[in-house]
């Protein structure tokens, strides 16, 4: 179970949505911080290429992962710098405490969920429209 984990923060951190859209369930979840829910491995794939060209040196670094039964609880941060037309500015880097829950489900992530303040991130990305 802690690799199949491991292996999903790897192909974030990576950047591949292909690696991601590989590990997850067919009936995948993915719940932001606000509490939208995405599902379908098409959508997910394009949310998180979008995602990665908004943020493209986004990166979890991971503090510590709690088990249970099929479900992991992960706590660490989260950061990276928002581009807009593909300049990186110094002022637009972040970083923030960041916690997953996720579950397990035949190898699969089924559902992967983020608990963490994104005020930060809205402001600067405010600051640059």
């Amino acid at each position: 179970m802690d690799s199949i984990v491991n292996n999903f923060i790897s192909a974030i951190n990576n950047h591949s949505a292909d690696n991601i859209i590989k590990l997850v369930s067919d009936d995948h979840k993915f719940i932001d911080s606000s509490g939208i829910e995405l599902s379908g491995k098409e959508k997910l794939r394009k949310a998180w290429t979008e995602y990665f060209k908004m943020f493209p040196d986004y990166k979890i670094e991971i503090e510590e992962i709690f088990f249970g039964n099929n479900t992991a609880a992960i706590i660490g941060k989260a950061s990276g710098t928002f581009t807009k037309n593909g300049i990186l500015k110094p002022k637009n880097k972040w970083q923030i405490p960041a916690a997953w829950y996720t579950v397990i489900h035949n190898d699969s992530i089924k559902i992967w969920q983020i608990f963490a303040d994104v005020f930060p991130i809205i402001q600067i990305m405010d600051k640059e429209k």
